[in-house]
């Protein structure tokens, strides 16, 4: 069964009941009353681009509301001093590696970490993901403008002003892009947290001896990062 937007809505419920959260606390954490909040829950209403930067500083787990997967806690500390760009270049590396892993035919699982991170390859300038990201995925995937507005259920108007910056997504675009390209809102909201969630639950689809390969790229990386930082200090 394919998933819909009011799976988004059910995971937001249960992620506010799982944090022991009233709708009227989840509304005062993203600055709104608790009638609106409920709006939300209820599919009348639909999170603006704003309001997702506020739930990314809460407990709440943004990439599993939108994706339904969770990722474990177990690498986390190898990304914390990482800033956002760093991140963006470990996840060409995990795109990297699953590639070349995966040359000699299907080889599950760097063939799903491959596709799960194929979207990388089509964008432009895809470190800084700035506000063309809309436009260099459909020009990517060869995707005709009208066609690309009904995919996000929007007219051609609001995909123009998606993909030059002029309007921002709101939640239920976001769920559409993630299941259109596999992309996590995290890279559209630029937030570090869910980014290496993202990471953390591609890590955790390996075997022992696949992750130490890659964690072994990963840290090389990272080692001369931090040697930039104490020489630089």
């Amino acid at each position: 069964m394919s998933a819909t937007y009011e799976d988004v809505l059910g995971r937001l419920r249960e992620e506010r009941l799982r944090l022991s959260l009233s709708q009227m606390q989840m509304g005062q954490l993203l600055h709104m009353s608790q009638s609106h909040y409920s709006k939300i829950e209820l599919g009348s209403r639909r999170l603006t681009f704003a309001e997702m930067k506020d739930l990314c500083r809460t407990k709440v787990d943004v990439h599993y509301i939108f994706t339904g997967e969770r990722g474990s806690e177990h690498y986390r500390d190898l990304f914390v001093k990482c800033d956002y760009v760093e991140l963006i270049c470990c996840v060409n590396i995990v795109f990297s590696v699953s590639l070349f892993s995966g040359k000699e035919g299907i080889r599950q699982p760097w063939k799903t970490i491959c596709e799960k991170t194929m979207f990388l390859q089509y964008v432009e300038e895809g470190h800084n993901f700035n506000k063309n990201l809309f436009y260099s995925l459909r020009r990517g995937m060869d995707i005709r403008q009208q066609k690309m507005a009904e995919k996000l259920g929007v007219d051609i108007k609001k995909l123009r002003d998606l993909e030059n910056g002029r309007c921002l997504p709101d939640s239920e675009i976001l769920f559409r892009m993630y299941h259109m390209f596999q992309v996590p809102p995290a890279f559209f909201l630029k937030d570090k947290k869910n980014v290496v969630s993202f990471i953390c639950i591609l890590m955790d689809m390996l075997n022992e001896e696949q992750r130490i390969k890659l964690l072994s790229v990963l840290k090389v990386l990272l080692s001369e990062r931090d040697y930039e930082e104490r020489t630089n200090s």
